[in-house]
């Protein structure tokens, strides 16, 4: 795992974003993609949003996704949720010795985007806040292709819109950005997209979204 971390870091450091695959044992992960379906068709998820705190609000014009915060009580339910945050506070761990960042905590939710949704181009630091420092975003969508849309599109920059990179959503692929400066959106997607989004955190104040 750690030969995971260390390319994540370089990645950070010479692109502010980096990609690896195969991220975590497939054993591990075989039961996540039916649990996430199982919340979802129990009325689990809700209409994500964008801001936070008085300045929340959902957008459809925005994004189009549906999302279900990570808590203590569906992590004892589910045990790949544990396993999850586990290896991500280790990630946090690893970041702190290696880049000083002084994260403090991770937070993450499960995420479906169904045929049709998208999420514009953004940066994940909130208005108004600096507390997210390195976004996480892990796949589960087997035997994706480009023509199933649903691409993390990343920028170099606010006002470039040609220079990009799309990176599919591939199943056990993990992506990691520097939530204040890298410039991104997801392409609408044509079929069920499944991921976990998280960001690693400098504060310890739980903000309800």
């Amino acid at each position: 795992m750690e030969k995971h971390f260390e390319a994540l870091v370089q990645g950070l450091i010479d692109e502010k974003w980096a990609m690896v695959d195969d991220f975590i044992p497939k054993d591990k992960i075989d039961i996540l993609k039916k649990d996430i379906l199982s919340h979802f068709n129990a009325g689990d998820f809700n209409a994500a949003g964008i801001g936070w705190g008085s300045e929340h609000t959902v957008k459809a014009a925005i994004r189009s996704d549906k999302v279900l915060w990570l808590d203590s009580g569906n992590q004892e339910k589910d045990s790949f949720y544990r396993y999850y945050i586990s290896m991500m506070n280790d990630f946090k761990d690893y970041l702190n010795r290696e880049l000083y960042l002084g994260i403090k905590r991770f937070e993450s939710h499960l995420t479906v985007y169904e045929p049709g949704a998208f999420y514009k181009k953004h940066v994940d630091q909130l208005k108004g806040a600096n507390s997210r420092v390195v976004s996480c975003i892990f796949y589960l969508n087997e035997n994706w292709q480009s023509e199933d849309g649903g691409q993390l599109r990343i920028y170099p920059n606010e006002t470039d819109e040609v220079n990009y990179t799309d990176v599919l959503p591939i199943y056990n692929r993990i992506v990691v950005m520097l939530s204040d400066d890298v410039y991104h959106e997801v392409r609408p997607s044509f079929k069920k997209r499944l991921s976990i989004t998280g960001w690693m955190r400098a504060d310890d104040t739980l903000i309800p979204l």
